[in-house]
């Protein structure tokens, strides 16, 4: 595994980030800010790790997707409410 900053990568991980920032900022409900956003946040993890890392695209993209499911599942079990953090808005 080698490490370097991929400048491609590195620039659609920005853009992909200030359109995640605009739909928590402008879009408070619907398909584009629950679905979507989730959507785009797995898109955006993966090249936010090949910015970093070389080689290595499958590993990598297996591990975003298990993290994924993994918050998925969270979500699903009420995670939230189990620590008592359901109105936090951060």
């Amino acid at each position: 595994m080698s490490f370097s900053l991929n400048k491609t990568y590195t620039i659609i991980t920005i853009l992909l980030f200030l359109i995640e920032v605009g739909i928590a900022t402008f879009i408070k409900t619907g398909f584009i800010r629950h679905t979507f956003g989730d959507y785009l946040v797995v898109i955006l993890l993966y090249y936010f790790f090949k910015s970093f890392i070389r080689g290595y695209d499958f590993k990598i993209a297996v591990s975003v997707l298990v993290f994924a499911f993994f918050i998925e599942f969270l979500q699903l079990i009420n995670i939230l409410q189990t620590l008592n953090l359901q109105d936090n808005h951060l």
